[in-house]
């Protein structure tokens, strides 16, 4: 059995997720990016958009990808620990995944 990202983000509040990572939306959609490092004077304009389908993108340094990704770089979790990230959010979502499942 394979554990399906998109099914898993239409499990999970994608907005509320993503406000506990990035604190309140600044606008619609928009968040402060989470590269402070990446932003001159830090990210006044909250340039960091999210789609209700799960991906993200920051209009001033160009980071961009999935719910995932965000979340994984935001805890400091290394791509390798993937898997487990994907399984703690089918979990969550209330996915079975009793049995070893591979990622897909």
């Amino acid at each position: 059995m394979a554990v399906d990202k998109k099914l898993v983000l239409q499990g999970i509040n994608i907005q509320s997720e993503v406000e506990g990572l990035l604190g309140a939306k600044q606008g619609q959609n928009r968040y402060r990016c989470y590269r402070k490092e990446a932003h001159a004077h830090g990210d006044k304009n909250a340039s960091l958009s999210m789609s209700p389908e799960g991906y993200y993108k920051c209009h001033t340094c160009g980071v961009k990808g999935d719910f995932f990704q965000l979340y994984m770089d935001v805890k400091g979790i290394p791509a390798d620990r993937f898997g487990e990230v994907l399984l703690s959010f089918a979990r969550k979502a209330g996915m079975d995944t009793a049995t070893k499942v591979a990622v897909s």
